[in-house]
Formats: structure tokens, C-alpha cells, sequence
């Protein structure tokens, strides 16, 4: 917020992006996969990054860094290729109070996600996806998408965080045709 009070109609607040003048960032990203004769393949990802910054001679927390994130999932494509699926499994960690910033922040929280997807090739030019995301119906929001935010207060209704989550369980389809 540089400016405002945030009466509405009257003073609103005003947000405004400022870079920070020293920043370190470091971090860990790998990605392995295998494929077997009969149309199994694995895959597994996982993510790490840390960070700090200096502001006025202060070091702290650089809290716009995503915490540790994991990705495995297992995939099977008939030997025809006409059809196939997935199961992809993604785990995120929650912010520490030191990541954040300390205080009322909000460090999020670590879910675990189940998607599970097929496809199936009608024709050389058609293509039917199908897909069930979040299996188990997780209430789950992205770090990225609750920095900033408070956490609510013991016995309140967290209704303001519920605004930053993602979809529960859902379900899509598609189809794609090259012309």
C-alpha cells in the first residue's frame, strides 16, 4: 500500500509493486522420467527455493519464494497409442513463520493433490481428453495466492482465505482437432 486509508468511495488504498533493492535466491529443481516396454512410464519432479533480502541494512525472509514442492505421477499408453492415462500426485509444503515473515502472516498450508487423466485418439485428427483434478476434493490455496494475507483469528471464520483457494474437485473435457 503506498497511499490511502482505505475508506471506500472515499480514500481507497493503493497498491503499488516496488522492487526490492538486494535480493538472494537459491534453490533446487529436478525432473526425472522412465519409460517401459509396455507403455508404463513414472515421472517425478521436485522443486526447492530460498531466499533473503536487505532492506535499509535489515535481512530477512524474501517471502514471495514458494515453498518446497513435489510431483510424482504414473502413465500408461496402449502399445497402439489410441488411448492412455495418468496419475499425477503433487504435494506442496506450507511457508515456516520465518519464510512468511513472522507475525499474523499467513504461511498457508501443505495439501496433496490427486489428478487423474485419460485420453483417447478417435481418429489420426481427433483427440478426447478427460480429466478428474483434486480427486479427493482437497481445500488447498497456492503460497503464491495467500501472500500478504493475515491469518484469521482463533475461532473466526476464515471466509476472506476461502477466497484465495482452488477449485475442490473438478472435472474436464476437451477435444482437440488438427486440421
Amino acid at each position: 500500500v503506498v497511499r490511502g486509508t482505505g475508506v471506500p468511495g472515499v480514500d481507497p488504498l493503493i497498491y503499488q509493486y516496488v522492487n526490492l533493492t538486494k535480493v538472494e535466491i537459491w534453490g533446487l529443481e529436478a525432473r526425472g522420467d522412465i519409460h517401459w516396454d509396455n507403455g508404463l512410464s513414472a515421472i517425478v519432479a521436485a522443486s526447492f527455493a530460498d531466499g533473503e533480502q536487505e532492506t535499509d541494512g535489515e535481512r530477512g525472509a524474501l517471502t514471495s519464494v514458494d515453498p518446497i514442492k513435489l510431483v510424482g505421477g504414473l502413465n500408461y499408453a496402449a502399445p497402439s497409442g489410441v488411448w492412455g492415462g495418468s496419475a499425477t500426485i503433487t504435494w506442496s509444503d506450507r511457508k515456516s513463520n520465518h519464510e512468511c515473515g513472522g507475525g499474523l502472516c499467513w504461511p498457508g498450508e501443505r495439501f496433496t493433490l490427486l489428478d487423474v487423466t485419460a485420453f483417447w485418439n478417435v481418429t489420426e485428427r481427433a483427440t478426447l481428453r478427460a480429466g478428474v483434478f483434486n480427486v479427493f476434493d482437497e481445500k488447498y490455496a497456492w503460497s503464491s495466492d495467500v501472500r500478504g494475507l493475515n491469518r484469521p483469528a482463533v475461532g473466526a471464520s476464515p471466509a476472506t482465505l476461502d477466497a484465495f483457494t482452488q477449485p475442490g474437485r473438478n472435472v474436464g473435457v476437451s477435444l482437440n482437432i488438427r486440421l
